[in-house]
């Protein structure tokens, strides 16, 4: 590895680990009310854009590391939608 690839690498694991913290957070606490629906899709969509942009330049790692930020991202928006909906259904049975 030559140094200048250094803080490629360095962003490359950053952004991998980026969604984890709050995955696992929402994940036991299943608490969504905080999580932004409209930056959860501005953020796949960045992320998609990246996507597309590592396999026209045919560079692997911008690929794969903006997949795992998608793929957290997609999981981050899907358990947004579940939970939202079960805590509206909960709080409708409680009037």
């Amino acid at each position: 590895m030559r140094l200048e690839e250094v803080p490629l690498w360095f962003s490359i694991g950053c952004a991998c680990l980026l969604n984890f913290p709050q995955l696992r957070h929402t994940f036991r606490t299943r608490d969504v009310k905080g999580l932004s629906s409209i930056t959860i899709i501005l953020r796949l969509v960045g992320s998609a854009s990246w996507i597309v942009y590592g396999l026209l330049v045919r560079e692997a790692l911008i690929g794969i590391s903006s997949g795992v930020v998608f793929i957290s991202e997609l999981l981050l928006l899907v358990m947004k939608i579940r939970w939202n909906a079960t805590t509206i259904a909960e709080s409708n049975d409680c009037t």
